[in-house]
């Protein structure tokens, strides 16, 4: 009874540190940022061409602050919508802050519904985070979307 009793007290002080370490399960991912923006651009349809901007456009772009050191790559068609973009953030809160920025965004050019086009693409635009990173697309190709996604973000 003793030995039983033992190994029982043994196996959830393993069980109880076990639970102590580590970081919950979550893994430090790394993207090649640039690499998932050019493949969002170049692996994605898009239903009208879409021109790289300087990541110092995407406060102006996206009508919000980002929080600070956060690196962009970001693309918009002619009429200045946002098409693509992915931003590295310096931690996982910061992208979050990011996203929030992103889908307020995406939210109050829907609520403008001033070009019945381009809130039917906002209607099914894509926001994803992993870690720290944040990738968008704003497009009907969901397909491509998702692969792109699932090869950068795993």
């Amino acid at each position: 009874m003793r030995k039983i009793f033992a190994m029982l007290l043994a196996a959830v002080l393993c069980l109880s540190l076990a639970a102590c370490g580590g970081n919950g399960g979550e893994q430090e991912v790394t993207v090649d940022a640039a690499a998932m923006f050019g493949a969002l651009q170049n692996e994605v349809t898009y239903p009208d061409t879409a021109t790289t901007l300087d990541s110092s456009m995407a406060g102006v772009l996206l009508g919000g602050e980002l929080p600070e050191g956060t690196e962009a790559y970001l693309a918009a068609n002619d009429s200045a919508y946002l098409r693509c973009a992915v931003f590295v953030c310096q931690d996982a809160e910061a992208a979050k802050t990011a996203a929030a920025v992103v889908q307020r965004y995406i939210d109050d050019s829907i609520d403008a519904k001033y070009n019945p086009d381009e809130v039917a693409l906002l209607q099914k635009a894509t926001v994803h985070t992993n870690g720290r990173y944040v990738a968008v697309a704003v497009t009907d190709d969901a397909d491509g979307v998702d692969k792109v996604i699932a090869k950068y973000f795993g």
